[in-house]
């Protein structure tokens, strides 16, 4: 049976470790970008909250790209970005419209 010494296993530990923080911190946003996106490249967005790794509240809009962009959601651009898409959602599902595509 193979035997490790400990330098071999505190390093194959603190490689495991070093993975884990790198995509954990991936998942996250840790900064604001501050560009103000157009609406039109913004298809949805999600909400990050303070809590495991993610150390701060975001609000991340999915681009038509395929790009995530994480923004502050205390800005006021961001906030009317999330009032239209909302908006847009609620026409969207609203009776009228779909009674209007038949």
């Amino acid at each position: 049976m193979a035997q490790f010494n400990l330098s071999t296993v505190c390093l194959l530990l603190v490689l495991a470790v070093s993975l884990f923080t790198l995509q954990a911190e991936s998942a996250c946003c840790t900064k604001y970008s501050r560009v103000e996106l157009p609406k039109n490249l913004i298809k949805g967005l999600s909400i990050q909250t303070i809590g495991g790794v993610c150390n701060i509240n975001a609000v991340v809009l999915h681009t038509l790209g395929g790009r995530k962009v994480c923004v502050d959601p205390a800005k006021p651009w961001v906030m009317d970005m999330i009032q239209e898409l909302r908006s847009t959602v609620q026409k969207m599902s609203s009776p009228n419209s779909q009674t209007q595509g038949q």
